[in-house]
């Protein structure tokens, strides 16, 4: 563990020469040394830093020969001197403070006492401030590093205020050299800024990175569960006075605190000073909890944790503690952000590591430490074909990255989509490259339809169609503007719905755009929109004080009690009930097989139209006997580049069928011979 006391080895020097009176007298020298180590000694001790003076070790008390650097070496080795004070009584010794400070290999300051005897004729007794210049010029050619304060008598403040600093270093030198760290898990995969050289740490520093198995942590963790319910019933009930817990956090605070126990006793069994430690994934899924909070909690107990397996922040963290001799407790302060008016501010943010003590006092402290993550998916900002240079499959396939790199998450959010066939993409993604709930959300227009012309109909049958768990609307307008999309979504939707509606629509406030609802005005429009949703959220231009002003607007819910949609047929913006006998011409395409296996689909787009002049309400389409796992897939992608009402896809190749109904956009009519 981090040692906070240090001992600092004072080293008055004299000059080497022949005595004569003035600034070459020994004995005047030897004197003035004596009396400014004492002087330090009794003014400068406290209950962090001690001396470690010669006495005993030269007679005279003062380094004034080459021939005694060694013995005074050993003298502090034994003592455990972790830095040396040089203290010039007159010129001073520049080779013997050179040979002690390159032997011995710590810290080094450097002062000497101003002069302070004069005499009428000019003469003086010594010449300190010179003396300070010729030792600095000899530690700098031995390449010693040294720090040094200005020429000035011994009880002024500059000293004082010098020698504390100096002190602090030394501290956080003396424990940040041969420091053991533990290492609890790897980095999450796009952290790329925490990246470090274990090998330069040890090489350089003496650093030992002391890795933890996960395994190790997994059993550790349980037996604690298992073993230990009285320590854990009672570190929930600490956990409990020290914070506002909210519903979410309550039942895993047991598990909290057996992660405190846990860190406690890895720090004694591997002998660590600092642990930088893995939170983002695996402890989840591996004990499932998050130990964000708990290491706020260990920071109260004195221990170092950083989060994110970030190895610098824990470092610097140690430095830090250092610097106050163990009596503040440093944070790990990041999602900084520019003060909006104050240009010399930075607001700091972190999801647990600030200790409890730092919060403000008599204010509540939170710990809101166990939500789920949720993996939030946008639109690409490309429209897809046939409408945009973006295929099908492409869209996917980003999709896909998107969802694998987001695997540790509880729930994948899809949002602000206004395409379709874009949703669609997003969705399968998600639902064929993870077992994480989907909620899907469309962004409608004033006129209540998608950019590419969808109603809500439209809409909510695609994502009924595609089996999400929850579907809604958020972002474009505020909730006056989404309520008629919400309220016809509910009439219809037997999936979940939920809202997240902005703050209303930007407008020119005095420093830029502002949005047009405050918080008061905001939840007064959501009561509206309670009765037909089961969640409710805010999007642009909303906080903290928006959402909170939700809380037990909906106590109660009622059971969906609309039927599945299966009933509808939908293009990209037309839909059909097929309740009502729609009229379903299918396109008699046997004399166009030939063409269709060239990829010429003239003749099939001029049946298309044909049977939308002849009143059709479905296009049904068979290209049986062409080589159909393509074929199909093509022409249901041609037809639909022209004609945007519902199709029937028809085959007697079941392969044949998923291809084409993968890449329609909308829900087609199915049928497989």
């Amino acid at each position: 563990m981090l040692d906070y006391n240090v001992k600092i080895g004072l080293v008055p020097l004299r000059r080497d020469c022949t005595p004569r009176p003035g600034m070459f007298n020994w004995e005047y020298a030897e004197e003035r040394g004596r009396k400014t180590v004492a002087y330090i000694e009794e003014h400068f001790a406290n209950e962090h830093v001690s001396f470690v003076d010669l006495k005993g070790v030269i007679d005279v008390e003062v380094l004034w020969s080459l021939d005694d650097v060694d013995k005074v070496a050993e003298h502090f080795r034994k003592n455990g001197v972790d830095a040396i004070f040089l203290i010039p009584a007159n010129f001073g010794n520049e080779e013997a403070a050179g040979a002690l400070s390159k032997a011995y290999g710590k810290p080094v300051l450097l002062w000497g006492p101003q002069d302070d005897t004069f005499y009428p004729d000019g003469l003086r007794m010594t010449d300190t401030q010179c003396g300070i210049f010729a030792m600095s010029r000899q530690l700098m050619r031995m390449n010693v590093p040294f720090t040094y304060i200005e020429n000035c008598p011994v009880d002024d403040e500059m000293l004082k205020k010098g020698f504390e600093s100096f002190t602090r270093v030394v501290c956080a030198v003396k424990n940040f050299v041969g420091m053991r760290i533990g290492q609890v898990g790897l980095r999450p995969k796009p952290f790329c800024s925490v990246i470090f050289n274990e090998g330069q740490l040890m090489e350089e520093f003496d650093i030992h990175v002391i890795p933890i198995n996960l395994a190790v942590i997994s059993d550790k963790f349980n037996a604690i569960l298992e073993n230990r319910k009285e320590e854990l019933a009672a570190g929930a009930e600490k956990i409990k006075s020290l914070y506002e817990i909210d519903s979410d956090t309550e039942p895993n605070l047991e598990k909290m605190w057996a992660f405190v126990i846990m860190y406690k006793e890895l720090f004694e069994e591997y002998k660590l000073d600092a642990i930088s430690a893995e939170c983002w994934t695996a402890m989840q899924q591996l004990v499932g909890a998050m130990p964000c909070a708990v290491y706020g909690i260990l920071a109260d107990m004195d221990y170092i944790i950083s989060c994110e397996s970030d190895m610098h922040a824990a470092m610097t963290q140690v430095l830090l503690k250092c610097l106050s001799f163990g009596k503040e407790k440093p944070f790990l302060g990041e999602f900084t952000t520019r003060h909006p008016s104050d240009r010399n501010v930075e607001l700091l943010w972190h999801c647990g590591p600030f200790a409890h003590s730092l919060h403000k006092e008599d204010e509540p402290c939170y710990c809101k430490n166990m939500r789920a993550w949720l993996l939030d998916i946008g639109p690409l900002g490309r429209l897809l074909q046939p409408f945009g240079d973006l295929s099908f499959d492409d869209a996917y396939n980003i999709f896909k990255e998107m969802v694998l790199a987001g695997s540790d998450a509880d729930l994948i959010f899809i949002e602000t989509m206004n395409d379709t066939l874009e949703m669609k993409a997003a969705v399968l993604a998600a639902k064929e490259n993870s077992d994480l709930p989907v909620f899907a959300s469309f962004t409608f227009s004033d006129n209540g339809r998608l950019l590419n012309g969808a109603d809500y109909m439209t809409a909510i049958a695609l994502l009924s169609s595609l089996g999400v768990d929850a579907a809604g609307v958020n972002c474009g307008t505020g909730p006056d503007g989404i309520l008629p999309v919400i309220k016809q979504l509910a009439s219809v939707s037997d999936v979940p719905l939920f809202a997240k509606p902005n703050a209303g629509l930007p407008v020119a406030g005095p420093h830029g755009p502002v949005f047009s609802l405050g918080s008061d005005e905001w939840a007064e429009m959501m009561k509206d929109i309670a009765p037909f949703v089961r969640l409710m959220g805010g999007c642009c231009g909303t906080g903290p004080d928006y959402i909170a002003k939700l809380d037990g607007m909906r106590t109660e819910y009622e059971e969906i009690k609309n039927p599945p949609l299966r009933y509808v047929a939908t293009s990209y913006n037309k839909w059909v009930d097929l309740r009502e006998s729609p009229n379903i011409i299918d396109l008699g395409l046997d004399g166009s097989l030939k063409e269709i296996a060239s990829g010429d689909f003239d003749a099939v787009l001029d049946a298309a139209f044909d049977a939308v002049d002849d009143g059709a309400d479905i296009i049904g389409i068979n290209v049986d006997g062409a080589d159909e796992e393509q074929s199909l897939k093509q022409v249901v992608s041609a037809v639909q580049s022209v004609i945007n009402i519902p199709l029937k896809i028809e085959s007697k190749n079941k392969k044949a069928v998923e291809n084409a109904v993968r890449c329609y956009n909308g829900v087609p009519v199915i049928s497989v011979l």
